[in-house]
């Protein structure tokens, strides 16, 4: 077992991604409620959600074993070459979970590290098995997927309030356009171990694209509701000016999907969806 094999199942990338999203909602807190700036805090957080990550997404390897060494993009995997055991993953995965749970408990408050460790059980144990049954995996899928930038707000305030249900909704709704434009392009791979991603049994369809249209659209209404809600007072004109046309973007992206019906619109529709989440986050911030 070498570095690169736990760099590889840690997926480090994505899972920096994901913590990315805990950050800016972090910023988002302390920008919107009375609660100062802790250098520790942050800190804990980043690790800790980073470290979270990590063992959800060894978790999902250990469980995904055979299907990994069966779809082309995921055969290099170190479980799947047996540059690592079964047994070795399992210890790194449960030493890494709980010591992210530890650092989230001690370095942010109790709230913020049960919901921690629910994204690890739901995504790990939940979500990564249910891809073998039914395509509603995506929907259970979206709920840990929804709670790191929660995670990070909560960190800060230990409580659920307005801004709270918001990143956890936005982020939820986002998710669906987002990763149904990547089981497009991956569709060859998913089908091939019998896992129906995409929201529509007639997979590569006008009818999948069409479901996908729709929460795109969901989507990028969601991403300028604060401005509309009171007690949401977190985007001001300029901002929702700004996260209209992202939106329109991100939609026009879905309609080219729908048109082609080709993994070169879903890849586009992917990088839109990419650039309108982190960037509704970051105005709302600064």
């Amino acid at each position: 077992m070498q570095i690169k094999d736990i760099i590889s199942l840690f997926k480090v990338r994505l899972s920096l991604t994901v913590v990315l999203t805990s950050v800016l909602c972090y910023g988002i807190a302390i920008r919107y409620t009375t609660y100062d700036f802790d250098g520790f805090q942050f800190l804990s957080l980043f690790l800790g959600g980073t470290l979270i990550t990590f063992a959800a997404n060894a978790f999902n390897q250990i469980l995904e074993k055979e299907q990994d060494s069966i779809m082309k993009r995921t055969q290099k995997r170190p479980l799947v070459q047996n540059s690592m055991t079964v047994s070795q993953a399992f210890i790194i995965a449960s030493v890494t979970g709980i010591l992210a749970f530890v650092i989230l408990l001690v370095g942010t408050n109790p709230f913020a590290a049960v919901i921690a460790l629910l994204s690890l059980i739901l995504y790990s144990f939940v979500y990564t098995p249910s891809k073998k049954y039914t395509s509603f995996c995506v929907f259970i899928g979206a709920i840990p997927g929804a709670l790191p930038p929660l995670i990070g707000y909560i960190a800060v305030t230990g409580q659920m309030d307005l801004i709270a249900w918001y990143v956890f909704i936005f982020q939820f709704i986002w998710q669906f356009p987002h990763f149904w434009a990547i089981a497009w392009q991956l569709n060859e791979d998913y089908t091939s171990v019998g896992y129906k991603m995409l929201p529509s049994s007639s997979g590569l369809s006008k009818v999948s694209a069409f479901i996908i249209l729709i929460y795109t659209i969901i989507s990028a209404a969601i991403g300028t509701t604060p401005f509309f809600i009171d007690g949401l007072e977190i985007m001001n004109l300029y901002d929702v000016v700004i996260v209209e046309f992202l939106g329109l973007y991100f939609i026009y992206r879905s309609v080219k999907l729908l048109q082609n019906l080709d993994n070169t619109s879903a890849k586009k529709l992917m990088l839109a969806s990419l650039i309108y989440m982190p960037l509704t986050y970051i105005l709302i911030w600064i």
